[in-house]
């Protein structure tokens, strides 16, 4: 016993050693399952004993090129007493896989060893050492033939065996080219760094917000939500430069409906214009035709406009849009 544990430290430092030592690559994950063949006889000078059977799985990770570490479970039925008796048994280990692999090679042997826990039906948990040579033969870029054989070592009396199995090794690598997409919240398809509405599906001409009338003006500031129109315009349509026989003025709003009907206007004020664009409309604004603020009625808050050109600056002027006399504040005198 006291040599088969100096070979097992003497293999972990050899293994650790090249792990250190070797240039690392990208860790590969991989499965194998295999059936085993179980020999308690031969190792406790019981060549009676029938050879029975089991099942391993386990997980693999590549650690380098050289080295993998894996875990088994292991699960079957066990001749440790008579032949007339199987016992139930499983196991759980950790090995280490010290592997000669060259590029694409068809043929990796390895070396293993390791430790385990054994529980055999009606007997206390033992400890268990495996030791052993397996072969991986390539039938695939990652699919393998594998076969293993193992003495493993226990510290319970008579239950040393020999464990030869054959089965499959796959390794699951990643998709190089597999992008993980950004997030988005609402699923629009709009990443929502770039989504400015990253809560609500939206569409992209209007930046990911909602647009229901398509027009690529977001509802939240579209004054025509549900009927397409011009970003110029709010989102409203522009006006209609075919005359329709119900549109006096050719603006696209029906006579009915429109408040400056023969007056070309925009939709937003029924029909009616906004010659200056201050959003106030014309029949409105007392500076129709200067920008102004819709708290100044149209005008702007500056008091040197004189819109009629009289010398009388419109905030003194009673008639601002007449030219007139100074005298008179800005009115005429006809006479």
């Amino acid at each position: 016993m006291k040599q088969l544990s100096s070979v097992l430290l003497m293999a972990l430092f050899v293994a650790f050693g090249l792990k250190l030592n070797a240039q690392t690559e990208p860790p590969l994950h991989g499965i194998a399952a295999k059936l085993l063949f179980i020999d308690y006889g031969t190792p406790n000078s019981r060549d009676s004993l029938k050879i029975s059977n089991g099942l391993e799985v386990a997980y693999i990770r590549n650690i380098s090129p050289w080295l993998n570490i894996a875990i088994p479970g292991k699960i079957g039925l066990a001749t440790v007493n008579n032949n007339d008796e199987r016992t139930t048994f499983g196991s759980v280990d950790a090995v280490l896989q010290l592997q000669y692999a060259q590029g694409d090679s068809r043929f990796i042997p390895y070396a293993l060893a390791g430790g385990g826990i054994t529980f055999i039906s009606g007997e206390d948990a033992a400890v268990q050492l495996p030791l052993g040579l397996g072969l991986n033969y390539r039938v695939g870029e990652n699919a393998f033939i594998n076969a293993q054989a193992a003495y493993r070592a226990s510290l319970a009396e008579q239950r040393n065996n020999i464990q030869l199995g054959i089965g499959l090794h796959f390794r699951l690598v990643p998709n190089p080219d597999h992008e993980i997409p950004p997030p988005d919240a609402d699923h629009d398809g709009i990443p929502d760094d770039l989504d400015k509405c990253p809560d609500i599906r939206g569409v992209a001409s209007a930046s990911g917000c909602p647009d229901r009338d398509g027009d690529g003006v977001e509802d939240a500031a579209d004054a025509c939500p549900k009927i397409a129109g011009s970003p110029a315009n709010g989102g409203c349509p522009l006006v209609n430069a075919v005359p329709q026989t119900n549109d006096t003025d050719g603006d696209g709003i029906a006579n009915d409906k429109d408040e400056c009907p023969n007056l070309a206007g925009l939709a937003v004020f029924n029909g009616c214009p906004d010659t200056d664009g201050d959003g106030t409309p014309d029949k409105l604004d007392k500076c129709p035709g200067t920008p102004g603020l819709k708290e100044n009625q149209g005008c702007p808050v500056a008091t040197s406009i004189d819109s009629d050109g009289d010398g009388v600056t419109d905030d003194k002027d009673e008639c601002p849009n007449i030219a007139g006399l100074i005298p008179l504040l800005g009115c005429p005198d006809s006479d």
